[in-house]
């Protein structure tokens, strides 16, 4: 089970900076594409119909389809309906939908106004050229596990309904969250609190119905919903170099992902490649403690260890992408 953030007696986080809607500036418009920071932008819903803006989840999660997956106390469940779930969650059970695509009539209406996500259009680069955003949904104490987007994308994560809990890191505290290579996921939820989040400079912000909150690539977040939440995600990059490095580390990812998911369902296939990960592993303790200790003990001089070691992580993307590319398409289990 994932643990709250606050559990860990992390240091005191930052507020992310927030603008309202009407006064945005181009200097503004420019931070939420390419920016380095995060950045809210509030009053969203006041440019929406009644029915995005109703009190009943149902009126505003209206799906296009039944969701592909649902996360009940943190296990995957396939094949539940919409029904049931939204059952569960006014039952207050830890329930979670990740990447639901809501109906094309809810999307359009909440992308006013046209100033704002004109812009957004115009850049094209979505993540797996998806220009519908992915939908979001949790309650019941729900929790994310730490990660950055694999694919290194920036987002634009607007809540529908409700309010959760985020935590951010911006990509520079890499080192101190005990980043794995190759994956946006950090050592610290699989270190039994030892370490924790004490290293790291983050920021926080309660976000509400009607905010945007946008994250630069490779912003490390945690989501916490205290009560039932609804949010949508535009995923992005800035520069055709930026998908290109993306659509390789999330081939990376997809085929990791599968090699958890088959080999202990006991897929032979998968328990036969198992030996291939293990140079990846060895790399793995050599590039989260290396770069950890370098960015706390050389300082400024921490380039001298960590770029090698970024470079290295680059070339063993190259070497496993064939590999993961085949796992995934022999083992696929639906993640």
């Amino acid at each position: 089970m994932v643990q709250s953030i606050a559990s860990s007696h992390p240091p005191p986080f930052q507020p992310v900076r927030r603008i309202a809607l009407e006064a945005l500036s181009g200097a503004d418009m420019d931070a939420l594409v390419g920016g380095s920071e995060p950045l809210i932008v509030e009053g969203l819903d006041a440019t929406w119909p009644d029915a995005c803006r109703s009190d009943d989840i149902r009126d505003v999660a209206v799906f296009e389809t039944n969701p592909n997956s649902v996360f009940v106390n943190g296990q995957q469940r396939f094949g539940l309906t919409s029904e049931e779930f939204f059952r569960r969650l006014e039952a207050g059970d830890n329930v979670r939908i990740f990447d639901g695509e809501l109906a094309t009539s809810v999307t359009d209406a909440v992308t006013r106004p046209q100033s704002l996500f004109a812009r957004l259009r115009r850049l094209d680069l979505f993540r797996y050229d998806k220009t519908k955003p992915v939908c979001f949904i949790g309650g019941g104490g729900a929790i994310t596990v730490l990660h950055h987007d694999f694919e290194m994308n920036a987002n634009w994560h607007m809540v529908l309904y409700g309010e959760r809990q985020v935590y951010l890191w911006t990509h520079d505290q890499s080192a101190s969250l005990f980043k794995l290579p190759l994956l946006g996921l950090s050592l610290i939820p699989f270190s039994w609190g030892l370490l924790g989040y004490r290293f790291a400079r983050g920021q926080s912000c309660r976000l509400k119905r009607g905010e945007l909150l946008f994250m630069p690539p490779g912003c490390w977040h945690q989501i916490e919903y205290p009560q039932p939440s609804l949010a949508v995600t535009y995923a992005f990059h800035r520069t055709p170099s930026e998908k290109r490095t993306g659509e390789r580390l999330g081939a990376f990812w997809f085929g990791f992902m599968t090699l958890t998911q088959a080999v202990p369902a006991g897929r032979a296939l998968a328990i036969a490649a198992l030996p291939l990960i293990v140079p990846w592993g060895v790399f793995a303790g050599i590039y989260i403690w290396g770069r950890f200790l370098a960015v706390k003990l050389l300082g400024r001089l921490a380039g001298a260890v960590t770029v090698p070691l970024r470079h290295a992580e680059t070339g063993l993307l190259h070497a496993y992408l064939p590999l993961m590319r085949w796992v995934r398409r022999r083992l696929w289990m639906g993640y």
